[in-house]
Protein backbone atom coordinates (compact mmCIF):
# COMPACT_ATOMS: atom_id res chain seq x y z
CA UNK A 1 0.00 0.00 0.00
CA UNK A 2 2.78 2.36 0.81
CA UNK A 3 4.52 1.87 -2.80
CA UNK A 4 1.27 2.49 -4.58
CA UNK A 5 0.68 5.34 -2.51
CA UNK A 6 4.51 7.08 -3.29
CA UNK A 7 3.88 5.68 -6.92
CA UNK A 8 1.25 8.01 -7.13
CA UNK A 9 2.96 10.71 -5.20
CA UNK A 10 6.18 10.43 -7.56
CA UNK A 11 4.68 9.58 -10.45
CA UNK A 12 6.60 6.53 -10.85
CA UNK A 13 6.00 3.08 -11.64
CA UNK A 14 5.77 -0.06 -9.40
CA UNK A 15 7.45 -2.50 -12.17
CA UNK A 16 10.17 -1.77 -14.74
CA UNK A 17 9.01 -1.70 -17.99
CA UNK A 18 11.80 -3.87 -19.07
CA UNK A 19 12.52 -7.20 -17.50
CA UNK A 20 16.38 -8.54 -17.72
CA UNK A 21 15.33 -12.22 -17.82
CA UNK A 22 13.45 -11.71 -20.87
CA UNK A 23 16.89 -12.61 -22.45
CA UNK A 24 16.69 -16.42 -20.63
CA UNK A 25 13.51 -16.69 -23.15
CA UNK A 26 15.82 -15.89 -26.32
CA UNK A 27 18.84 -16.54 -28.42
CA UNK A 28 21.79 -15.02 -27.53
CA UNK A 29 24.07 -13.76 -30.18
CA UNK A 30 26.87 -11.52 -28.10
CA UNK A 31 27.51 -10.72 -24.42
CA UNK A 32 29.69 -7.88 -23.71
CA UNK A 33 30.99 -6.04 -20.45
CA UNK A 34 32.93 -2.90 -20.99
CA UNK A 35 34.29 -0.09 -18.17
CA UNK A 36 32.92 3.36 -18.86
CA UNK A 37 34.71 6.59 -17.49
CA UNK A 38 32.12 7.95 -14.58
CA UNK A 39 32.55 11.51 -13.13
CA UNK A 40 34.98 11.36 -10.01
CA UNK A 41 37.70 8.80 -11.27
CA UNK A 42 35.54 6.22 -11.45
CA UNK A 43 34.26 4.18 -13.96
CA UNK A 44 30.77 2.49 -15.12
CA UNK A 45 30.03 -0.90 -15.62
CA UNK A 46 27.94 -1.54 -18.92
CA UNK A 47 26.72 -4.82 -20.27
CA UNK A 48 24.94 -5.08 -23.55
CA UNK A 49 23.31 -8.32 -24.92
CA UNK A 50 22.18 -8.90 -28.45
CA UNK A 51 19.59 -11.35 -28.67
CA UNK A 52 17.75 -12.70 -31.89
CA UNK A 53 13.53 -12.77 -31.36
CA UNK A 54 11.96 -13.85 -34.74
CA UNK A 55 12.66 -11.09 -37.25
CA UNK A 56 13.85 -8.71 -35.08
CA UNK A 57 17.12 -7.93 -32.77
CA UNK A 58 17.01 -6.91 -29.25
CA UNK A 59 19.94 -5.27 -27.84
CA UNK A 60 19.65 -4.86 -24.30
CA UNK A 61 21.70 -2.73 -21.89
CA UNK A 62 22.59 -2.66 -18.66
CA UNK A 63 24.01 -0.12 -15.78
CA UNK A 64 25.27 -2.16 -13.34
CA UNK A 65 25.96 0.84 -11.15
CA UNK A 66 22.37 2.39 -11.22
CA UNK A 67 20.61 -0.41 -12.04
CA UNK A 68 19.43 1.42 -15.34
CA UNK A 69 18.12 -0.76 -18.36
CA UNK A 70 17.63 0.06 -22.05
CA UNK A 71 15.97 -2.03 -24.72
CA UNK A 72 16.57 -1.55 -28.69
CA UNK A 73 14.16 -3.47 -30.70
CA UNK A 74 15.48 -3.34 -34.75
CA UNK A 75 15.54 -5.39 -37.90
CA UNK A 76 17.66 -8.22 -39.16
CA UNK A 77 17.93 -6.78 -42.30
CA UNK A 78 21.30 -4.58 -41.83
CA UNK A 79 23.20 -2.52 -44.23
CA UNK A 80 27.18 -3.99 -44.37
CA UNK A 81 27.88 -0.54 -45.43
CA UNK A 82 27.03 1.30 -42.69
CA UNK A 83 28.47 -1.69 -40.10
CA UNK A 84 31.96 0.27 -39.23
CA UNK A 85 34.00 -0.38 -36.50
CA UNK A 86 35.96 2.31 -34.74
CA UNK A 87 38.05 3.24 -32.01
CA UNK A 88 35.17 4.81 -29.63
CA UNK A 89 37.14 6.27 -26.48
CA UNK A 90 41.03 6.27 -26.92
CA UNK A 91 41.82 4.95 -23.36
CA UNK A 92 44.40 3.06 -22.20
CA UNK A 93 42.75 0.02 -22.49
CA UNK A 94 40.49 1.32 -26.06
CA UNK A 95 36.45 0.91 -26.38
CA UNK A 96 35.64 -0.02 -29.74
CA UNK A 97 32.29 0.56 -31.06
CA UNK A 98 30.60 -1.58 -33.90
CA UNK A 99 27.42 -0.25 -35.69
CA UNK A 100 24.70 -2.29 -36.02
CA UNK A 101 22.76 -0.31 -39.13
CA UNK A 102 19.54 -1.83 -40.05
CA UNK A 103 17.98 -0.73 -42.92
CA UNK A 104 14.91 0.00 -41.92
CA UNK A 105 15.59 2.59 -39.05
CA UNK A 106 12.16 3.53 -38.48
CA UNK A 107 11.12 0.42 -37.20
CA UNK A 108 13.93 0.28 -34.60
CA UNK A 109 11.95 0.99 -31.06
CA UNK A 110 14.16 2.72 -27.66
CA UNK A 111 12.83 2.29 -24.43
CA UNK A 112 14.44 2.72 -21.20
CA UNK A 113 13.54 2.63 -17.46
CA UNK A 114 15.88 3.55 -14.28
CA UNK A 115 15.32 2.72 -10.69
CA UNK A 116 14.29 5.48 -8.00
CA UNK A 117 13.14 5.75 -4.53
CA UNK A 118 11.15 3.47 -2.09
CA UNK A 119 12.09 0.83 -5.25
CA UNK A 120 9.61 2.23 -7.59
CA UNK A 121 10.86 2.90 -11.34
CA UNK A 122 10.92 5.44 -14.09
CA UNK A 123 9.26 3.93 -17.39
CA UNK A 124 10.22 6.01 -20.09
CA UNK A 125 7.85 5.72 -23.22
CA UNK A 126 9.03 3.97 -26.52
CA UNK A 127 10.01 6.05 -29.19
CA UNK A 128 11.94 5.55 -32.45
CA UNK A 129 14.85 6.96 -32.57
CA UNK A 130 16.73 5.90 -36.23
CA UNK A 131 19.25 3.13 -36.69
CA UNK A 132 22.35 5.18 -35.39
CA UNK A 133 21.43 4.47 -31.96
CA UNK A 134 21.92 0.73 -32.50
CA UNK A 135 25.38 -0.11 -31.62
CA UNK A 136 27.63 -2.86 -29.69
CA UNK A 137 30.74 -1.70 -27.55
CA UNK A 138 33.55 -3.77 -26.60
CA UNK A 139 37.29 -3.49 -25.85
CA UNK A 140 38.27 -6.78 -28.20
CA UNK A 141 38.54 -5.26 -31.59
CA UNK A 142 39.13 -8.49 -32.98
CA UNK A 143 35.60 -10.13 -31.58
CA UNK A 144 33.69 -7.05 -33.14
CA UNK A 145 34.89 -7.68 -36.38
CA UNK A 146 33.98 -11.73 -35.75
CA UNK A 147 30.61 -10.19 -35.19
CA UNK A 148 30.31 -8.19 -37.74
CA UNK A 149 31.11 -11.23 -39.99
CA UNK A 150 28.74 -13.37 -38.43
CA UNK A 151 25.49 -10.90 -38.57
CA UNK A 152 26.62 -10.39 -42.46
CA UNK A 153 27.08 -13.74 -42.94
CA UNK A 154 31.06 -13.00 -43.93
CA UNK A 155 29.75 -10.67 -46.85
CA UNK A 156 32.13 -7.44 -45.48
CA UNK A 157 32.09 -5.03 -48.03
CA UNK A 158 35.84 -4.92 -48.99
CA UNK A 159 35.59 -0.99 -49.12
CA UNK A 160 34.83 -1.40 -45.25
CA UNK A 161 37.80 -2.81 -44.89
CA UNK A 162 39.71 -1.10 -46.68
CA UNK A 163 38.91 2.23 -44.63
CA UNK A 164 39.54 0.44 -41.17
CA UNK A 165 42.54 -1.08 -42.29
CA UNK A 166 44.20 2.08 -43.37
CA UNK A 167 42.63 3.53 -39.71
CA UNK A 168 44.41 1.29 -37.99
CA UNK A 169 47.42 1.98 -39.67
CA UNK A 170 47.62 5.29 -39.42
CA UNK A 171 47.15 5.34 -35.10
CA UNK A 172 50.47 3.32 -35.63
CA UNK A 173 52.63 5.93 -36.86
CA UNK A 174 54.25 8.31 -35.52
CA UNK A 175 53.19 11.87 -35.35
CA UNK A 176 55.44 13.51 -37.79
CA UNK A 177 54.40 9.98 -40.22
CA UNK A 178 50.80 10.98 -39.45
CA UNK A 179 51.40 14.26 -40.25
CA UNK A 180 53.05 13.08 -43.62
CA UNK A 181 50.16 10.88 -44.61
CA UNK A 182 47.86 13.55 -43.43
CA UNK A 183 48.98 16.16 -46.59
CA UNK A 184 49.62 13.30 -49.43
CA UNK A 185 45.80 12.71 -48.49
CA UNK A 186 44.67 16.53 -49.09
CA UNK A 187 46.86 16.80 -52.11
CA UNK A 188 45.48 13.26 -53.75
CA UNK A 189 42.10 14.17 -52.61
CA UNK A 190 42.55 18.06 -54.57
CA UNK A 191 43.75 16.19 -57.65
CA UNK A 192 40.90 14.51 -57.99
CA UNK A 193 38.87 17.72 -57.80
CA UNK A 194 40.91 19.10 -59.82
CA UNK A 195 40.01 16.73 -62.63
CA UNK A 196 36.49 16.59 -62.01
CA UNK A 197 36.59 19.92 -62.75
CA UNK A 198 38.92 19.84 -65.88
CA UNK A 199 35.88 16.51 -67.04
CA UNK A 200 33.02 19.40 -66.03
CA UNK A 201 34.72 22.40 -67.67
CA UNK A 202 37.11 21.71 -69.92
CA UNK A 203 37.00 25.13 -71.24
CA UNK A 204 36.86 26.90 -68.52
CA UNK A 205 39.96 29.30 -69.29
CA UNK A 206 42.51 31.54 -67.77
CA UNK A 207 41.79 32.55 -63.84
CA UNK A 208 40.17 36.30 -63.51
CA UNK A 209 41.97 38.94 -63.06
CA UNK A 210 40.52 39.71 -59.71
CA UNK A 211 40.95 36.01 -58.49
CA UNK A 212 44.05 35.92 -59.11
CA UNK A 213 45.94 37.20 -56.02
CA UNK A 214 43.29 34.39 -53.88
CA UNK A 215 44.74 31.94 -56.81
CA UNK A 216 48.29 32.29 -56.19
CA UNK A 217 47.72 32.30 -52.13
CA UNK A 218 45.47 29.04 -52.17
CA UNK A 219 48.69 27.76 -54.40
CA UNK A 220 51.46 29.11 -52.15
CA UNK A 221 49.54 27.07 -49.46
CA UNK A 222 49.64 23.86 -51.47
CA UNK A 223 53.37 24.20 -52.30
CA UNK A 224 54.23 24.30 -48.79
CA UNK A 225 52.19 21.78 -47.97
CA UNK A 226 53.99 19.56 -50.95
CA UNK A 227 56.98 20.49 -49.63
CA UNK A 228 55.80 19.47 -45.97
CA UNK A 229 54.67 16.09 -47.20
CA UNK A 230 57.88 15.39 -49.52
CA UNK A 231 60.27 16.02 -46.35
CA UNK A 232 58.70 13.85 -43.84
CA UNK A 233 57.13 11.09 -46.11
CA UNK A 234 57.50 7.49 -45.13
CA UNK A 235 57.29 4.28 -46.37
CA UNK A 236 56.53 5.40 -49.90
CA UNK A 237 54.07 7.54 -48.68
CA UNK A 238 54.02 10.87 -50.60
CA UNK A 239 51.79 13.69 -52.52
CA UNK A 240 50.50 12.64 -55.83
CA UNK A 241 51.86 15.48 -57.97
CA UNK A 242 49.51 18.35 -58.62
CA UNK A 243 47.70 18.81 -61.95
CA UNK A 244 49.31 22.30 -62.61
CA UNK A 245 53.08 21.91 -61.09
Amino acid sequence: MFRKLMSLLLRADLQPSIAWSEIDSMEIVARQFVELPAPGSRTRTQEQVLCTSGEMFVLFSKCHDSGGLSRIRFSRNLDGHRMKLTEWMPLPTPIYRLRLWPIDGASTMFDNTSPTWFGLWRNEPPFSPGSDICFIDSTDRQLLSDLRSKLLDGNVPDSLRVEEERQERFKSLSEKEQRAEFAAQLLQARAAAHRQIELALPNMGPVPEELKPAFEKLNTRIRDIERAASKDSVDGIGPEKSPDS
